[in-house]
C-alpha cells in the first residue's frame, strides 16, 4: 500500500514572521536580560569605570530594544543577540582581568 504524500509539507510551509505587541514579547526578552546579566554577576558599576565605551554600547543596545514597539522576531533576535554579545563580551573582560590580578 503506497503512503498518501500530506498535501503540505513542513519544508513547504512559509512560517508567518508576523509583528509582535511589545505586550507579548518585552517582559520574555527583559527575564532573558535579567538572567544573562545575573548568570554573568555583571556589576555595572564597575563595568561604567573600567570601560566606559562597552557600557554606552550595552545601553545603547538596550534602548534600541526599549524603542521597538510592534516588532517581528527577525526584527526582536538581533538586537537581543547583539545585546548578548556586548554583555559577555563585558563578562569575560572583567574575567580576564581579575585572574591577571591574581
Amino acid at each position: 500500500m503506497e503512503r498518501k504524500k500530506p498535501a503540505h509539507s513542513v519544508l513547504d510551509m512559509k512560517f508567518a514572521d508576523d509583528k509582535l505587541s511589545a505586550i507579548i514579547w518585552k517582559p520574555v526578552v527583559h527575564d532573558y536580560m535579567t538572567d544573562v546579566t545575573t548568570t554573568c554577576g555583571l556589576n555595572f558599576v564597575k563595568l561604567i569605570h573600567k570601560n566606559p565605551k562597552l557600557y554606552d554600547l550595552i545601553k545603547n543596545q538596550e534602548e534600541t530594544l526599549d524603542r521597538m514597539r510592534r516588532a517581528t522576531l527577525s526584527e526582536i533576535m538581533p538586537a537581543v543577540i547583539e545585546w548578548r554579545g556586548l554583555v559577555l563580551k563585558a563578562h569575560f573582560d572583567e574575567r580576564d582581568t581579575a585572574r591577571k590580578s591574581v
